[in-house]
């Protein structure tokens, strides 16, 4: 049997797990200073969130170096060092591997901007529009169009993420070659494989114009196509002969699609989605009631419709389970709950994705923190009677300090977002204020002014 059918792994955030050397960020000697915990926890494997350079747009998700470590995180002999004393103890390091796109800062990039280089098809470059009009009308993740104009280049280039994500081009074979001898170059350094970042979105079949969605309008160009099959059993190949393991995120797929991408020649397990959805309308700034119901018929259907599942139930991308399915009040008691659920699903499927669900003793400082501004935001909306999209605003408004996060996590335009916190905000007492933003960060002030 596989050795990822029978194994907890855990997710590790590598900005926020363990600082080494005091300056407030997590990194990789920190990671191995906590490796006994997690042997002694169980754990057989670490999902590595991104430590490849990067400008930190899109916290690591904007790769500028697939082959270098950023040095807020340490070095390449740091990185060595985790694989060699995590095999030790026989934990496999899993990396993130980001092949959608790269940051705008990757040299594939700035030197794409000639077009009489190597790399000028790299990406999707397009003049737009005879009127200045944009190439076409998609929207993307992160909400708005997804074109960004180059001036050096002259060219609006794609993005479906941030617009310092710009989409790779899988069009050109040069790419997925160059993709080819990233993995070798980690599997050469003993990684176990990887966790593959929107996978199932890598392959663009046109540029045309589409139907206007209410959310996501072009998906039907890129979502889940059968180019994208092609490249994974491309990869596959190179996998083999390290007998790598995969899973990929794949989202808004259903049960059928994620059979079609966990076929023996592609990825071996696929995260699901539609079970974080049971208080959401497909994205999660859009709430709705949790519908426990929902949840559990969901992770059944799941069960039953794949041999094999990745079982999680939060990541660096979903909020913490316990305020989510359970408690704060009770959080042992919801910790134990949801433990339960994650580890004693049907025997087939054994492969669960591990984080911190009992919190309590031995809860990081940022742990601590969110779960006081947590409680002290759930005291504000009962004092002041808050409906629960002003609670879940001032909640946002709590983490990310900023009304322009805000906005963006909500995906409203126009400003409604800042009208919504400005009227939550003037239902706060002077007090009530400080106390919150003391929370937060204290001396930083009002951010509102």
């Amino acid at each position: 049997m596989e050795w990822w059918k029978d194994a907890i792994i855990y997710q590790i955030y590598p900005r926020s797990f363990q600082d080494s050397n005091g300056d407030g960020i997590g990194d990789i000697p920190g990671i191995i200073s906590r490796l006994d915990h997690l042997q002694a926890l169980g754990v057989g494997a670490v999902w590595l969130g991104p430590v490849y350079r990067s400008p930190g747009v899109d916290n690591g998700y904007d790769v500028s170096d697939y082959r270098e470590i950023d040095p807020v995180y340490g070095t390449m002999e740091d990185m060595e060092r985790l694989i060699a004393e995590a095999g030790k103890r026989g934990i496999r390091i899993l990396m993130d591997l980001i092949i959608n796109h790269t940051s705008t800062d990757h040299y594939w990039f700035r030197w794409g901007r000639d077009r009489t280089s190597p790399y000028a098809d790299y990406y999707y470059w397009s003049r737009g529009g005879a009127d200045g009009s944009l190439p076409n009308n998609w929207t993307g993740f992160f909400g708005g169009d997804c074109w960004e104009f180059d001036p050096e280049r002259c060219e609006y280039y794609l993005h479906l993420f941030d617009k310092g994500q710009a989409d790779l081009n899988y069009h050109n074979p040069a790419v997925l070659e160059e993709v080819k001898n990233i993995l070798r170059f980690w599997l050469d350094k003993g990684v176990a494989g990887f966790r593959c970042d929107v996978i199932n979105l890598l392959w663009k079949d046109s540029l045309e114009r589409s139907k206007k969605r209410p959310f996501l309008t072009g998906l039907e160009h890129y979502h889940t196509l059968e180019g994208t099959h092609d490249i994974l059993r491309s990869l596959h190949a190179v996998l083999a002969e390290y007998d790598a393991f995969t899973v990929g995120e794949a989202v808004f797929v259903t049960p059928a699609q994620a059979r079609d991408l966990t076929r023996p020649d592609e990825l071996d397990l696929v995260f699901p989605f539609e079970h974080m959805e049971c208080d959401q309308y497909y994205v999660k700034w859009l709430k709705r009631k949790f519908r426990p119901k929902v949840f559990f018929d969901c992770l059944t259907r799941w069960q039953r419709e794949l041999d094999w599942n990745a079982l999680y139930l939060e990541n660096h991308d979903q909020p913490r389970s316990i305020p989510r399915f359970g408690s704060v009040r009770y959080w042992k008691e919801s910790g134990k709950l949801l433990a339960t659920l994650l580890l004693f699903r049907q025997k087939e499927v054994t492969g669960s994705w591990g984080t911190n669900l009992l919190g309590g003793p031995g809860k990081s400082p940022e742990e601590i923190r969110r779960e006081r501004v947590l409680a002290h935001c759930e005291d504000v909306a009962g004092k002041y009677r808050l409906t629960g999209r002003e609670l879940e605003i001032l909640k946002l408004l709590a983490q990310h300090k900023t009304v322009g996060m805000i906005e963006r996590e909500l995906f409203i335009a126009n400003g409604t977002a800042k009208a919504h916190v400005r009227h939550i905000y003037q239902k706060l007492d002077i007090h009530s204020r400080e106390e919150l933003f003391a929370l937060i960060d204290p001396g930083e002030g009002d951010p509102l002014n």
